[in-house]
């Protein structure tokens, strides 16, 4: 999934970037997992996650995780809610998205 740049942000606080990439940034939605990359480049179970949110503005639609076992949250910016809705259309059906996020999948089809 081609992203623009990627955030470690703070639950509860999703315009708040704690780390930034916009150099290598990387979203992978795999069969079993989130790839994903801020500094580092990590794995997390499809399970792990608490839920995804979404927020748009000017030019940016960021597509928000939240972890079961932390308060910080991976965002990535995908650029437009048509790349974000096909992102979301991605995940299992398991994973649980926001109301927000719910309706950037709905306004797709």
């Amino acid at each position: 999934m081609p992203v623009v740049a990627t955030f470690t942000g703070l639950r509860g606080l999703p315009w708040v970037a704690l780390a930034t990439n916009s150099l290598n940034p990387v979203l992978r939605i795999e069969s079993e997992q989130l790839v994903y990359r801020v500094l580092r480049q990590r794995e997390r179970p499809f399970a792990d996650i608490r839920q995804v949110d979404v927020r748009e503005a000017y030019g940016t639609f960021n597509l928000i995780f939240e972890f079961h076992d932390a308060r910080r949250t991976f965002v990535a910016n995908v650029g437009t809610a048509a790349r974000g809705a096909q992102a979301l259309a991605l995940l299992p059906p398991g994973v649980p998205l926001s109301a927000r996020a719910q309706a950037a999948v709905a306004d797709r089809h």
